[in-house]
């Protein structure tokens, strides 16, 4: 704001006028995690970005989103699954993937969609192709010099 160009430039009525348009309306945003250190993480990141009024956050397993929501009644799951690696529980991460599939399988409406952040696309096929889900669109990201794709999948 103290660039030169920005001199003379209203800052104040610009961003008012962007506030005045901005939906008061509740959203239903819901995030759910299976780790309380996760779920106050995501809402410190909400309440840092405005937003924590907005959503509801609590510490729920994948394993229980058919009891939490009815079928067919869930527009987008938006998640960061857990990664394979050589220190982690193969058995526990794919029973993950498997759940995650199952549940989306049951929840999501008809063009509901899941989008997933992952670093192997590989490691996940067996699991989403078991519930008839398909790649929509497929996006390559980097966090550092780690590649990871963002993946959209629905039936």
């Amino acid at each position: 704001m103290k660039l030169k160009p920005f001199k003379h430039f209203n800052f104040d009525k610009f961003f008012n006028n962007i506030d005045k348009k901005i939906s008061k309306e509740k959203l239903k945003i819901i995030g759910y995690d299976h780790s309380m250190k996760f779920v106050n993480y995501a809402k410190k990141n909400a309440k840092i970005a405005g937003v924590a009024k907005k959503i509801h956050f609590s510490r729920v397993d994948v394993e229980w989103l058919d009891i939490k929501f009815k079928k067919n009644s869930v527009d987008k799951i938006v998640t960061d699954i857990p990664v394979l690696s050589k220190y982690s529980d193969q058995k526990a991460v794919e029973k993950a993937y498997k759940e995650l599939f199952y549940q989306a399988d049951y929840i999501l409406k008809k063009n509901g969609a899941v989008v997933i952040l992952i670093r192997d696309l590989a490691s996940i096929k067996i699991f989403y192709e078991e519930y008839n889900f398909k790649i929509i669109e497929q996006m390559k990201i980097y966090s550092g010099k780690q590649q990871l794709f963002i993946v959209k999948l629905n039936q």
